[in-house]
This record gives C-alpha cells, sequence and structure tokens, in this order.
C-alpha cells in the first residue's frame, strides 16, 4: 500500500452493532491505528474534530467549500472547510510537477435525489479526491472506511489499485455499482 486515503467516522454516535460505535474514541483509535502504518496517509477531519487528532499530522491541508454544510444545529456556524491530515510526507514532490497549495477549493457534492444516487451523508467529490491521487501518486491506496467508493472509483478513473473497507452493506452496493458503472474515455 502506498497511500492511505480516508474519511473516518466523525464521531457523531451511530452505534453499527457487533461492537462498532462511531464515538470519540473509535475516530481516535481509527487515526492512530492508520498513522502507525508509517505510510502516507490522508486523512478528512472536519473542524469539531480537528482538535482531537490523537497524532500531530505533518502537515495541515484545507478544502475550502464555496458554501456552508447545513443543518447542524450543534455548531455556532456553518463550516466552510475541512482540515485534510496529511502524514508521512516522505518523497520528492519537485519531481511531481512542482508543489502544489495545500487549500483545496473543489465543491461540495451536493447529495440529493435529484443529482446523486449515492445518498451518502459525507460523499467527497470526486475532483478532490482526484487531485489528492495526482498528487501523491499512489500505485495502491487503502481506504478503511470506503464509503460509497469514491476512492475506488477514482483510484480506477486514474488507473491506480484501491483497496477499500466499508462496515455498511449498503455502501458497498453502492460503491460495487458506481465501480461498475465506469466506462473508459473514447479518443
Amino acid at each position: 500500500i502506498d497511500l492511505v486515503l480516508t474519511d473516518p467516522p466523525y464521531g457523531i454516535g451511530i452505534d453499527y452493532g457487533k461492537g462498532c460505535k462511531d464515538d470519540i474514541q473509535t475516530f481516535k483509535a481509527s487515526v492512530s491505528l492508520i498513522v502507525a502504518l508509517d505510510i502516507k496517509a490522508v486523512i478528512f477531519v472536519p473542524v469539531a474534530r480537528l482538535f482531537d487528532l490523537p497524532e500531530r499530522p505533518e502537515w495541515l491541508g484545507v478544502w475550502a467549500k464555496k458554501y456552508a454544510s447545513l443543518g447542524l444545529r450543534s455548531y455556532p456556524f456553518y463550516p466552510h472547510w475541512e482540515a485534510i491530515a496529511f502524514y508521512h510526507l516522505k518523497g520528492n514532490y519537485l519531481g511531481n510537477k512542482g508543489h502544489r497549495s495545500d487549500i483545496f477549493e473543489v465543491l461540495p457534492r451536493r447529495n440529493n435525489k435529484l443529482n446523486s444516487p449515492i445518498g451518502h451523508p459525507t460523499v467527497k467529490p470526486e475532483n478532490l479526491i482526484s487531485q489528492l491521487i495526482l498528487f501523491l501518486q499512489p500505485e495502491l491506496i487503502l481506504d478503511p472506511f470506503l464509503g460509497s467508493g469514491t476512492t475506488a472509483y477514482c483510484a480506477k478513473k486514474l488507473g491506480r489499485k484501491c483497496i477499500g473497507i466499508e462496515i455498511e452493506e449498503k455502501y458497498c452496493e453502492v460503491a460495487k455499482g458506481r465501480l461498475a458503472q465506469s466506462v473508459m474515455k473514447l479518443t
């Protein structure tokens, strides 16, 4: 595995059963396990969990959203950004078409029935995931919280390999469907 690229559960209290609960302890344990792998890792972290990171990132990037996330009644602000924690950034990035900004300005994917059959509450935009993959240039990506399969979909589209793990069967089916629908561009 060359890269762990993931969006772990944020500790919002969902109980998946069988001893797996989306709480702050699970978030912290997940991040610690990923960082302990000692390979490049990119972990999305919402504003409300930034100070809960158990391991200090080597670098923090920002996913700048053009509009706020709505429906977060317990927050005093609507977040227009999300942190991207980078770990183990070894390598020569000058050979990677130069350095780039650590701000990723990408519109969030709107999750409604009109333009998204995915139905996942925190789906990441394909453009954002693709930018990260192209910059870090992995051959094999691990996403231990695959969700709707955006990481695997982008990896496939970019000619990379991906191992995805997802606990919710409904999202495994969504990811499977997205990967099956991928079609090569005609030239």
